[in-house]
């Protein structure tokens, strides 16, 4: 009779550290690091990386309110919530609450994005983002434990600008200087830049000017085969471009005569009649 006491009392301690195991798995989130040079506005991604099952939560996120505001929540494509609600309190904390109207998920990766601005424009400056006390809900729908990750969202000073009779633009986004005209040469090129750059050996739609370990593509208005001329082969290259489309930012934003952003028809039109000479060349202001 002993021994089956002492053997039902191991047996039950067996079961009972099982559980505790069991009830001790982690949900883990984490928030990745972004450094960005001179952008209105930059993400960082928070992702889950252990998830025994979730059907809902709220985290609380920290930010530095004298460097940064919050701007806006975009879901990841691949999460599978689909209730979300956001509150900025203004003074350095972001609450998200979140759901799946399916119910519980067990989905690890990327979550959302949060993206800040900087306050004062070209800065650098580090904003920590942490994971406060929160309530998570598991498949038992009961508050549970998780562990957290803080990340770093750094926006660096630019390096890189024009002067402001030079009619360029630096898109930092898209790492392109636009608005070159055709026949600028090399030491006029420089002139027209302010930091510190290193200038490419020609001036032609896609040469490299690079500045603080970014590497900026020249746009000559109009050179859609990346030649530094602008003729006949360039209004076939930007018909092509039309109909094909084109991944190359530098190219697109050659064809695009008027500077607006977008490719049409009369930008083809404005490239055509300025290699008959039927007009002068004169870029179209922002």
């Amino acid at each position: 009779m002993i021994k089956r006491i002492i053997a039902l009392c191991v047996a039950l301690l067996c079961f009972a550290v099982f559980a505790l195991a069991a009830e001790d798995v982690r949900y883990a989130f984490g928030v990745r690091d972004a450094s960005v040079v001179n952008a209105d506005e930059a993400g960082v991604v928070v992702y889950c990386s252990e998830n025994r099952g979730i059907a809902s939560g709220t985290l609380n996120f920290t930010y530095d309110r004298e460097a940064v505001r919050f701007v806006r929540l975009e879901l990841c494509a691949e999460c599978p919530v689909d209730y979300v609600s956001v509150y900025d309190n203004e003074y350095g904390q972001v609450r998200v609450a979140f759901a799946s109207t399916a119910g519980v998920f067990k989905y690890t990766g990327n979550l959302f994005t949060l993206f800040f601005a900087p306050l004062y424009g070209e800065c650098e400056t580090a904003v920590g983002i942490r994971m406060q006390g929160s309530e998570l809900y598991d498949d038992d729908y009961s508050p549970t434990a998780f562990s957290a990750a803080e990340g770093t969202l750094t926006f660096l000073e630019t390096r890189l600008s024009t002067a402001e009779w030079s009619g360029l633009r630096v898109d930092h986004a898209r790492q392109l200087i636009t608005g070159v005209i055709p026949g600028t040469d090399v030491d006029t090129l420089g002139s027209m830049l302010v930091g510190d750059f290193i200038l490419p050996d020609e001036v032609h739609t896609g040469a490299p000017v690079e500045s603080g370990g970014i590497v900026y593509s020249v746009v000559v208005v109009g050179d859609t085969d990346r030649n530094g001329r602008v003729d006949t082969e360039d209004y076939i290259m930007a018909r092509l471009v039309l109909t094909a489309g084109t991944s190359d930012y530098a190219v697109f934003a050659a064809a695009d005569m008027d500077n607006d952003g977008e490719l049409t028809a009369e930008d083809c039109e404005i490239l055509r009649e300025y290699v008959s000479g039927e007009r002068l060349f004169r870029p179209e202001e922002d």
